[in-house]
């Protein structure tokens, strides 16, 4: 995975922009940031949760921030990289974004689109996009990022006041999040009540978790908690404190709407980017609202993709891959988009963990397990086989009425694995040994993919009675 990295600075439009690949330097302007009033709109209708803002807005809106940014040389270098792509040289380009800017780091960076490829970088495992503030800004010590299973995930959701959320409901989707990840990969325990910051740097020291998951709700600069017996609202300043002294923690998982949303005024207010300047390697946080069963959903899909895709250990292909089953089961909303990722690790990696210790919990069937060929080199025949018995058997026409037009987008991602198949069968043919490894290593994370959103289809079937 190469870095494509975008450095935007100044204090009014235009801005400059300075990207950096593989050695090679591009200079550019960037005219779009959220004092504008037209980007205010736009950005009020993708946090809407009670009306989805629907495809071809969320795409005009990304759209609109790509062809402002790739212009020029910056677009020239930009084709390079994604001709390394398409020839096999990269396996991925990693997009990292140091947005210097309040009011440019504002906008949704996220619904990034391109129109020329038809491709929304939050639905690409190939294009993972994250926001850094470590190349040029100080930022805690490292962390040791080795780990050992099963990992352990405090989550901490403080008792509601508003009566809004459904505390203890969204308590038993994270359990059996743990459950279906199994034991050995993953261990959960709970910190409830009418606690504050206190008590969460308690458990912390006590329980030395790998992952904190916070479940309760937020404010740009804060996350609701408790003190003395009163609601209170712990600012992001305490918060990084609190983590600054947390080591062992490697990920932090903000379910809490508007933790990740940053002032226009002013750098480093959110939560999030405040907790990476703790040292955290990474931060996960919302920067619009969210239900509860989207973001435990958005979570479930990214754990797994950290212990058991293509990457075990690196967080930005796991937001890759959980951003990727989203937008194939709701691309109509912008519920991939929302959540943030803040990293601070040059390759990504968050975890180090052990030889040969993931997989073991991989949530597929064993009806549907992949042959494991020598390295390398497949039986193209025996992969052909296991798409068949995975296309096998799904009705598409039993799925509840509001998610029908996810069929398509699956019979897409089934013609997709059946190209590369071909593809792999011309290379083999060929002897191009190094193209053919890429492509191997492409149709890997595809059929990952392909397998958690069969699963995810099959639980709506399930779960609508069919």
């Amino acid at each position: 995975m190469l870095n494509f990295d975008i450095t935007i600075r100044g204090s009014a439009a235009p801005y400059s922009v300075t990207a950096s690949y593989r050695q090679r330097t591009a200079e550019g302007a960037f005219a779009l940031d959220l004092t504008q009033e037209a980007w205010q709109e736009q950005c009020r209708r993708l946090g809407q949760v009670d009306e989805a803002p629907g495809t071809a807005f969320i795409r005009h809106v990304g759209s609109q921030i790509f062809q402002d940014l790739f212009r020029d040389q910056v677009r020239d270098l930009w084709i390079r990289a994604r001709s390394d792509l398409e020839t096999g040289q990269a396996e991925g380009v990693r997009l990292r974004l140091a947005l210097y800017p309040p009011a440019v780091a504002a906008l949704p960076w996220e619904s990034l689109y391109d129109p020329d490829r038809n491709m929304a970088f939050g639905a690409s495992g190939r294009t993972p996009l994250v926001r850094v503030e470590n190349l040029f800004q100080h930022v805690g010590p490292s962390r040791e990022i080795q780990a050992s299973l099963p990992l352990h995930l405090l989550l901490a959701a403080p008792e509601d006041p508003t009566g809004l959320m459904a505390a203890q409901a969204e308590i038993q989707l994270v359990r059996q999040m743990a459950e279906r990840l199994g034991p050995a990969q993953m261990q959960v325990t709970t910190l409830e009540g009418r606690f504050g910051i206190l008590e969460l740097h308690q458990a912390l020291q006590t329980h030395r978790p790998d992952i904190l998951y916070v479940a309760s709700h937020g404010e740009p600069d804060g996350i609701l908690l408790w003190q003395q017996d009163v609601p209170h609202l712990a600012t992001s300043e305490s918060l990084r404190v609190t983590l600054e002294r947390a080591t062992s923690v490697k990920l932090v998982f903000l379910n809490a709407c508007l933790a990740g949303q940053g002032s226009a005024q002013a750098r480093f207010t959110s939560v999030g980017s405040q907790l990476l300047q703790a040292g955290v390697p990474a931060v996960i946080a919302m920067q619009y609202p969210i239900p509860d069963e989207v973001a435990v959903d958005f979570a479930r899909h990214l754990f797994d993709e950290l212990l058991n895709g293509p990457c075990p250990g690196a967080i930005d292909m796991a937001v890759a891959g959980a951003r990727s089953t989203l937008y194939m089961l709701a691309p109509h909303t912008f519920s991939y988009g929302t959540p943030i990722l803040w990293l601070n690790a040059e390759d990504g990696r968050i975890l180090r963990l052990p030889r040969g210790s993931v997989g073991s919990a991989s949530t597929a069937r064993p009806s549907m397990a992949r042959p494991h060929p020598a390295p390398v080199h497949l039986d193209l025949s025996q992969e052909e086989a296991w798409l068949a018995e995975l296309v096998a058997g799904l009705d598409l026409t039993r799925l509840p009425g509001q998610l029908r037009f996810i069929a398509r987008s699956w019979e897409e991602s089934v013609e997709e694995c059946r190209s590369l198949l071909y593809q792999l069968r011309h290379l083999e043919q060929q002897g191009d040994e190094p193209r053919y490894a890429a492509k191997v290593s492409q149709y890997r994370a595809h059929q990952q993919r392909m397998e958690r959103l069969r699963s995810s289809l099959e639980d709506a079937i399930r779960g609508h009675g069919g």
